[in-house]
């Protein structure tokens, strides 16, 4: 989208301002769905407080309007 900027909690403005904004981005990987169907849960990778490792939460994609949400919440 042209003028469109991603923001993320607590982190700059513009994430390809630099090397390190970019690398402090949440990423996605991997997608897997339950044998029934009716689950599916991704793996978001986002560095921990002190920024010195990764740290992975599984996601449950809710296909409706709710939207991506984490499981138990």
């Amino acid at each position: 989208m042209v003028g469109s900027r991603v923001i993320t909690d607590g982190g700059p403005a513009d994430p390809f301002a630099g090397l390190d904004a970019y690398l402090g981005l949440p990423h996605v990987s991997g997608l897997w769905m339950s044998p029934g169907g009716s689950r599916l849960v991704t793996g978001v990778t986002r560095a921990n407080r002190e920024k010195n490792r990764d740290v992975t939460a599984l996601w449950e994609v809710d296909a409706g309007p709710a939207g991506l949400k984490q499981p138990g919440c």
